[in-house]
């Protein structure tokens, strides 16, 4: 016979192990946060951003009907200057229970499975030729 009362119990338990990771992804990306904003006075984010398309894929699915699908994005903006549109760094993508999460940028497409492995990713994401540039281009007058 099925013991539903142990199935509730193990979804409370998966819960609270998902609030956990949750938790701990918040505080990773708010450290990633103050760094860049220490440094370069440049807002960090998770934001939600319409789908890159290249032209036939706009064409294709380009109707006064539908609304642009969204992806969510790493990014950064200069709240400094006139122009305070996001610019994304990476595709970002968390799960339910948290992790795994994954972050795709350039040629890079990385699985994080725990804080640790979403700190080194991250900390390979910021030190990249494109994320750099980013940096460069936002804080350019």
């Amino acid at each position: 016979m099925t013991d539903f009362f142990q199935s509730l119990i193990r979804g409370v338990d998966a819960a609270e192990h998902a609030e956990f990771a949750h938790n701990e992804i918040r505080s990773v990306l708010e450290s990633v946060a103050s760094a860049i904003n220490r440094g370069f006075g440049l807002e960090f984010s998770v934001v939600s951003l319409p789908k890159q398309m290249n032209a036939l894929e706009a064409l294709a699915t380009s109707t006064i009907f539908t609304k642009p699908e969204k992806e969510t994005w790493l990014a950064l903006r200069n709240p400094n200057f006139a122009q305070t549109d996001w610019t994304p760094l990476a595709r970002w993508e968390v799960s339910a229970e948290g992790f795994p999460c994954r972050i795709v940028y350039d040629r890079t497409d990385v699985q994080c499975h725990d804080r640790g492995s979403l700190e080194d990713a991250l900390s390979e994401m910021l030190s990249s030729a494109s994320t750099g540039g980013t940096i460069l281009r936002m804080t350019r007058p």
